[in-house]
């Protein structure tokens, strides 16, 4: 019978506009963490290719090709990291309101996943 409860409690938690807004927010923080790690791989191998092509001694054109595709990553990643750490101050401010955590609980798996990932990233 007590799980019941807790199960009725559950559903309507999670169909509140504040689970949805963590839910998005969560999301948002996640993807943009992920974008961020993928640019940092893709520098390193574009760095790599670059001075691979270097060393084979590759026509000044195909270098100059690489070194334009290294300069794009190169300015896509502070923009990334600007929109990381705005989407990580956003879910945690949304976290710690007193309201949001009044209706949702500490306990809930989503908002537990929040306060791990504003701790990680």
């Amino acid at each position: 019978m007590g799980s019941g409860f807790l199960w009725c409690t559950t559903i309507y938690t999670m169909d509140t506009a504040e689970f949805k807004q963590l839910k998005k927010l969560l999301g948002i923080t996640k993807r943009v963490s992920s974008d961020l790690a993928y640019y940092q791989v893709e520098l390193t191998e574009h760095e790599a290719s670059l001075q691979e092509m270097i060393e084979q001694g590759k026509s000044r054109g195909e270098i100059k090709q690489q070194e334009n595709v290294l300069s794009e990553t190169l300015n896509i990643i502070p923009g990334t990291t600007a929109r990381l750490n705005n989407a990580k101050i956003d879910l945690q401010t949304y976290i710690q309101d007193e309201e949001v955590i009044a209706i949702l609980g500490v306990d809930l798996p989503e908002y537990q996943e929040a306060v791990a990932l504003v701790q990680d990233v």
